[in-house]
């Protein structure tokens, strides 16, 4: 009797999933939970014993300055079905707009006046700073 044995492929079924893109301002426990769960968001099915590896470092970017990580992801399948194939996958934080501080100019006035004078002088001082956190408060500062 004659056995013969013969090589047989199956096939590695690799969803990669879509790259991932975190807002600025997100806080950095938000970014740290997207972070897992993008480099958690890919499934592997078939090959023979297949293992999955990837090279994602320990930590997301930063969640203030933002960044860009590329993920190679690789499979390989043993016992005989040498099938290797591999994906590319990008997660982003985007980068916080730059602040800007309006300050206003220094204020001086004169000794000796009364408190209403003082106020109606600083009023138009007032309204500058008041428009500036308004500003700021709406993301335009």
């Amino acid at each position: 009797m004659t056995i013969k044995l013969r090589k047989i492929s199956v096939p590695i079924i690799l969803n990669c999933g879509p790259n991932i893109s975190v807002s600025s301002c997100s806080n950095s426990m938000d970014v740290s939970i997207a972070f897992v769960n993008f480099i958690n968001d890919v499934t592997l099915s078939g090959g023979c014993n297949a293992s999955l590896i990837n090279n994602a470092p320990l930590l997301p970017p930063d969640h203030c300055e933002g960044g860009e990580i590329s993920v190679v992801y690789s499979v390989t399948s043993s016992f005989s079905c040498d099938i290797t194939t591999s994906c590319v996958r990008t997660f982003t934080v985007l980068a916080a707009p730059a602040i800007t501080f309006v300050c206003g100019e220094d204020m001086t006035t004169a000794s000796c006046q009364t408190q209403a004078t003082i106020d109606a002088a600083k009023r138009p001082y007032a309204r500058t700073m008041d428009a500036a956190k308004h500003r700021w408060r709406r993301g335009m500062g």
